[in-house]
Order: structure tokens, then C-alpha cells, then sequence
């Protein structure tokens, strides 16, 4: 029994236990009373609180009882004045294995999708053969890429199978952080590849996983935990924590900031708009549209006030605060998936915030049943646990781990400053944060959300006179029809309204000429003699009616 348990006169409490203030404040009490212990010892009182963040570091000395240095480290204990900074800190390495396995398995879905037509998205037989893509001036998001090395069908379908590889790794937790660093650079080299067929979630994805790698998050629930380790606790309070948690209010800050639309400041019609966008709506869309103005203009007020005000919860030292913040972001975009087509956006943001889990979900009855299952799982493979995995915060890259964060946060925060401020200017630091990722922008639906949807369809005319659907293979009708060629592959979703967006850089032409090739080879004595990409055009005025505008030509191919 160690001198603590000797000075309070009772069992010494089990680490990883949160030690009463009324309890401390008594050793330190009789601790000072002692012969030979002349100095007072300060408790930190306030980390000692009901539904705080705290876990307890203790060692003995002949003078005393002392946070030691090791404790600090280890639990994020310091002096008083650095405890409301700690409980910003503090996340539960459970939520983060947690949030791993989640982001992983995210990971894995999204890759196999993509690996299903990666022939037509990102090799030479594809609409966006390497060289023309490389060769449009109007593109913007060249950067760098793996994908820039090769467009071959064999060394893009090995890419895919590292890719895959590396994110079922990181999914159960083997060499965690090599394998999470491998699948930043591959998301970035897929999203930078082939950036029409991209949606807001690709850009959120590389940042979760940039900030999530400087976190333990490979220490509980992996292939490679350690249960000795669980002795020492489950929190873990360092800056990249801080990051992360900032990270994943910047989305919805800044959002809300660019929102400067009448939509959303005066009429409260946002919603309203956005249910409206045909290419966007699911099946539950047309029933809310049928509610009426009022609670329209209600949800659109709530969607802009849990923007502002819900992440601010995560920021608030309590452990019922940061529950209640998580919740709240997973249910609004259960919300928003209900209605609104944008699947993997909303998927990535609500597995975003599952690392910001308060230790009370795994101290229930249902948390601790939880967290023995998956403990249990992983600890049955011994055999594959790494034998030499380099546990966070030790080893060569340990200084550069401790630096990185205090480096890339101010860039993120410069970012978004400038893009707000100047979005059409460049600075020094622009090539440095397109190269990172770091130039975000979360301005879906803003500053006001579309006022007009459209329907594409492929009108293509062949030697013999015939007019088809390029798509379809059908004879063509004048009305929209089907756009997708598969259409429950969300990536030709996102293809249609990337082309839309970027109208002018070259996509549509490459894309009918892709179209117009698969017809030439199925039909050598019929051959496509002109296509064209035709987008109808509708307002959505306030009456609940569309209204036609026109057709507009996107592209067209001549052979």
C-alpha cells in the first residue's frame, strides 16, 4: 500500500478512477498536518468535479504528495490554471478506436463502390483518359496525385486493391498509423483524379483522417492494443485532440457564416429550395414539402441555429454537454440524408464527431458491454498483432507528431479567413494548402440555395438517322429519361451534377465522346454522327409549382 493510501487511511482507489473532491481534499488536508510535510499541497479542485473529464496520476515522495511528471503526461494533469485547457482536451481513447473502426469501415464501402467502374472513371478507357484531363487549362484540381503517375486499367485496379488493403487495416487497427497515413494520400490521390464525380465528403474525409492521425486512436479496439495500457487510463489530452475537435466545428461554423442569402436571413425559405432540387430529393422530400411554409421556415431556423450553436457544446468542459453536441450533429444529418441525396456527406458527418464521445457512454451497463465485445474480438487474434508497432508519442517522429498540429491548425484558420474575406485571391500559402487539402470551403447551399433544378439527357443522332439516348441505348424522347448508367452507384449521381457545376471545363465533351465510342463498338455500321448533352432547365418559384426555363446544351460531340 503506497504512501497515498497510507495518508487518507484507505484502500487506494484503482487507477482510471475519478477520485471525489471531498475525498482529496482530505489527504491533502492530513497530508499537510504531518511532521515534515511544512508545505500546503493544492488539489486541483475543479478537475475533481461531477461529469468532468479526469483521470488521476499520483506518485509518492518524501515531501508529499505531487502531480508527477509522468502522471502529467499521461492523464493531462498539470496546475490548476491549465484545467478548463485540459478539459478541452480530453477525449476518450474508446470513442476514438470507436470512431476509427466507423471511418474505416466508411472507407472500405466508398472503395469498392469505386472500384465497381474504375475502368470509366480513372484509367485511359474511361471518359477522362490521363492526358486530356491533364491538358484542359479550365481544370483546377490538379495538384498532386498517385493517380497522376498511371492511367492503366492494371496499375489503377492495383491502386484500388492497396487502397482497399490499407483502409481494412486501419479498420481493425494494424499498424494504425502507417495504414491511416496511407489512406490520406490515397483519398486524396482518388478525389484529385477524377474531382467531378466528388461530393462535399470527399473533401471531409482527408481532414478527418490527417487530424486523426496525430490521435491514439489505434490504442483501444485494435489488433494492436495494449492491455497493459488500459491500466493507465483512458483519456488522452494533447493539442491534436484540440484540432480535431475544432475540425469538426469549422464545418458547421463556417457554413453558417457564408448563409448570408435572404433564403436564409429573412424569408426562412432555405429549406424549402433545397427540397425542391429534383437531382438532390429522396422519396421522403415531396411528403415534407406537403407541411406547408411555416414549418419550413421553422427547420430552416433550426438548421442554422444547431450550426452555430451545437458545436459550441463540444467546447463546454462537461462530459453530458459534449453527448448531448454529438447527438445533436447525428441527428441532423440523419435529417438532412432523410430528405436531401447526399449520402456520403452525411454519412462522413456523422461518424465525424464519434471521436468527441464523453466517457460516460462507455461506463454504462450498455458501454461497458460494448467496449468487453470489441476488446474481446480484437484480443483473439494475437497472431496478428504487429511486434513492433511504435505506440503513439515515442519513437523518431515523435518531435515531428508534437509539431505538426501547432502548424497545420493556424494554416486551416488562415484558410478560412482568406476564403471568406478574399475567395478570388491567391496568397503565399495557397500551393502549400491545396497541397495539404487544407483550402476548404463548406458553402454547399450558399450563400442561398439553387433556385432552379435541371434533368440531363443524351440526345445522339447515328449515320443511318436514328436518334437514341446515348445512355439508354434507346430511341430518344423529348423528355428527360434515364441520365445514370447505374443508377445506384451515387458516384454517376455526383458525375451529373459535377458536370453542371463545372460546365465549361470540358467534362460533357469527354464524357459524350466516352458514350459516343461504347455505341461505335457495339454498332460498327450505325457509328454516332453527333451528340449532344441537353439540360433542362426549371425555376422553382414560391407557389410549389416548376415553372420550365429552357433546355441548355452542356456539351457536344461531332466526330
Amino acid at each position: 500500500m503506497g504512501l497515498f493510501s497510507r495518508l487518507s487511511g484507505q484502500r487506494q482507489a484503482p487507477r482510471g478512477r475519478v477520485v471525489s473532491q471531498l475525498s482529496c481534499s482530505r489527504v491533502a488536508a492530513r497530508a499537510s498536518r504531518r511532521p515534515g510535510h511544512s508545505r500546503s499541497i493544492s488539489l486541483p479542485s475543479k478537475i475533481f468535479s461531477a461529469g468532468l473529464f479526469v483521470e488521476t496520476g499520483r506518485r509518492s515522495s518524501s515531501r508529499g504528495i505531487s502531480y508527477s511528471r509522468v502522471g502529467e503526461r499521461r492523464y493531462g494533469l498539470s496546475s490548476p490554471s491549465r484545467d478548463i485547457w485540459q478539459h478541452w482536451l480530453a477525449l476518450d481513447k474508446r470513442s476514438l478506436g470507436f470512431f476509427r473502426i466507423c471511418l474505416g469501415l466508411i472507407l472500405v464501402g466508398d472503395i469498392l463502390i469505386r472500384a465497381v467502374h474504375y475502368g470509366a472513371h480513372y484509367t485511359q478507357n474511361g471518359f477522362l483518359p490521363l492526358d486530356q484531363y491533364l491538358s484542359q487549362p479550365d481544370i483546377t484540381y490538379r495538384r498532386w496525385s498517385l493517380l497522376y503517375l498511371n492511367d492503366t486499367p492494371l496499375f489503377v485496379g492495383l491502386f484500388f486493391a492497396f487502397f482497399l488493403l490499407s483502409a481494412l487495416s486501419l479498420t481493425v487497427g494494424y499498424r494504425t498509423r502507417l495504414a491511416g497515413w496511407i489512406c490520406w494520400a490515397c483519398v486524396l490521390s482518388v478525389f484529385r483524379r477524377n474531382p467531378v464525380v466528388n461530393n462535399s465528403g470527399d473533401v471531409y474525409l482527408p481532414l478527418l483522417l490527417m487530424w486523426a492521425n496525430f490521435l491514439p486512436w489505434g490504442e483501444r479496439f485494435s489488433l494492436e492494443q495494449d492491455r497493459d495500457d488500459e491500466s493507465q487510463g483512458n483519456l488522452y489530452s494533447r493539442f491534436p485532440g484540440f484540432c480535431y475537435l475544432i475540425q469538426v466545428g469549422i464545418l458547421y461554423w463556417f457554413s453558417a457564416v457564408l448563409r448570408v442569402g435572404k433564403e436564409w436571413q429573412v424569408d426562412d425559405s432555405a429549406l424549402y429550395y433545397a427540397l425542391n432540387l429534383d437531382n438532390y430529393q429522396t422519396a421522403l422530400a415531396p411528403y415534407m414539402l406537403t407541411v406547408g411554409a411555416e414549418p419550413l421556415a421553422f427547420l430552416t431556423w433550426v438548421t442554422l441555429f444547431l450550426e452555430i450553436f451545437g458545436p459550441i457544446l463540444l467546447l463546454l468542459p462537461s462530459q453530458w454537454a459534449r453527448l448531448v453536441s454529438v447527438l445533436l450533429i447525428v441527428s441532423f444529418h440523419f435529417g438532412i440524408v432523410a430528405n436531401i441525396d447526399i449520402y456520403v456527406f452525411a454519412l462522413v458527418c456523422m461518424v465525424g464527431p464519434l471521436g468527441l464521445l464523453p466517457p460516460l457512454v462507455w461506463e454504462n451497463r450498455w458501454g461497458k458491454r460494448v467496449c468487453s465485445s470489441l476488446t474481446r474480438f480484437f484480443s483473439s487474434f494475437p497472431g496478428l498483432a504487429p511486434k513492433n508497432a511504435v505506440p503513439v508519442g515515442r519513437g523518431r517522429l515523435a518531435k515531428l507528431y508534437w509539431l505538426l498540429p501547432y502548424l497545420l491548425l493556424p494554416l486551416t484558420i488562415f484558410n478560412l479567413w482568406w476564403t471568406i474575406d478574399r475567395p478570388e485571391e491567391r496568397n503565399v500559402l495557397t500551393g502549400t494548402l491545396k497541397a495539404l487539402s487544407l483550402d476548404q470551403r463548406w458553402g454547399m447551399f450558399s450563400p442561398k440555395p439553387p433556385d432552379s433544378v435541371g434533368q440531363c439527357t443524351m440526345q445522339a443522332t447515328t449515320r443511318s438517322g436514328r436518334v437514341i439516348n446515348l445512355v439508354s441505348q434507346l430511341p430518344f424522347l423529348d423528355q428527360p429519361e434515364q441520365f445514370y448508367p447505374y443508377p445506384w452507384n451515387y458516384r454517376w449521381r455526383a458525375f451529373e451534377r459535377g458536370v453542371v457545376i463545372r460546365r465549361g471545363e470540358g467534362h460533357a465533351q469527354m464524357y459524350l465522346r466516352y458514350l459516343a465510342h461504347r455505341w461505335n463498338e457495339a454498332h460498327p455500321d450505325d457509328p454516332i454522327v453527333r451528340a449532344r448533352w441537353l439540360y433542362n432547365v426549371r425555376t422553382i418559384p414560391k407557389d410549389y409549382l416548376l415553372e420550365e426555363r429552357g433546355k441548355d446544351t452542356l456539351g457536344e460531340y461531332i466526330p
